[in-house]
């Protein structure tokens, strides 16, 4: 009778490490793919110019122009949104697909509750997210129209390099940093809930070759249905 309820027992705290990974919190308000960095960001007319966003807290997030790709793969993909709270800190989750996703968060929380704090994060791979809680400056005093601008918005670059290596999942992560923790510490409530969903794709287009981005949006708030699936098409580089 005691095995029966210990073997009980252990199946209960499984399923309910599995469903908890599951969880779905409020969700990232509509995700836009804009495109390679450089391209998405509307600031052309600055040879040697720089965007920036700061927040209340002091920080900053600086973009430089990049130079003329030399590949037809853009340097970085940008996605753009707001999160539903600004109070949390945000990163992205990158897998393959939700199963690696959920086994990764599973055993992450089993590290966590043996005392482990920088091994989770060696185990999957997670990307802080930019996100702005007061805008104040663009280029100093010029104020670039085309971007978010109200508090909450996110800004988030992704490697064609880091989409090959770690997956083509991009899930949105939100937590509370633990009193006292430095920047590599997730916080005891990260992986709890997932907070939206993205599946890239890479493809070249059969008419010219062109390589195209796809991002479909799985788990969002979208208050434009047209944003469900986005595509990005690359320019090819022009051989000089």
């Amino acid at each position: 009778m005691n095995k029966l309820i210990a073997i009980l027992l252990t199946l209960i705290f499984l399923f309910s490490s599995s469903t908890t990974a599951q969880h779905p919190g409020k969700l990232v308000i509509n995700p836009k793919l804009l495109g390679g960095l450089g391209r998405g960001i509307p600031v052309t007319d600055f040879p040697n110019g720089h965007w920036v966003r700061r927040d209340e807290h002091g920080g900053s997030y600086i973009i430089p122009k990049l130079p003329p790709r030399k590949s037809n793969k853009p340097e970085e993909l940008l996605i753009i949104g707001v999160v539903p709270d600004i109070h949390k800190r945000w990163a992205i989750v990158l897998t393959h697909d939700k199963a690696e996703l959920y086994q990764k968060l599973i055993e992450y929380r089993d590290l966590k509750s043996r005392g482990e704090i920088r091994s989770p994060r060696k185990m999957m791979y997670v990307k802080n997210i930019s996100v702005a809680t007061k805008v104040t400056s663009f280029f100093g005093e010029v104020k670039v129209k085309d971007m978010p601008e109200k508090a909450g918005s996110f800004f988030l670059t992704v490697m064609p390099g880091e989409l090959e290596k770690y997956g083509y999942f991009i899930t949105f992560v939100s937590y509370t940093p633990r009193e006292g923790g430095d920047i590599v510490d997730l916080g005891d409530d990260f992986g709890e809930e997932t907070n939206g969903m993205l599946w890239l794709t890479e493809t070249d287009r059969p008419e010219d070759g062109a390589l195209t981005y796809t991002m479909k949006v799985v788990e969002a708030k979208l208050t434009d249905e047209s944003l469900k699936e986005q595509t990005y098409v690359v320019e090819p580089v022009q051989n000089e």
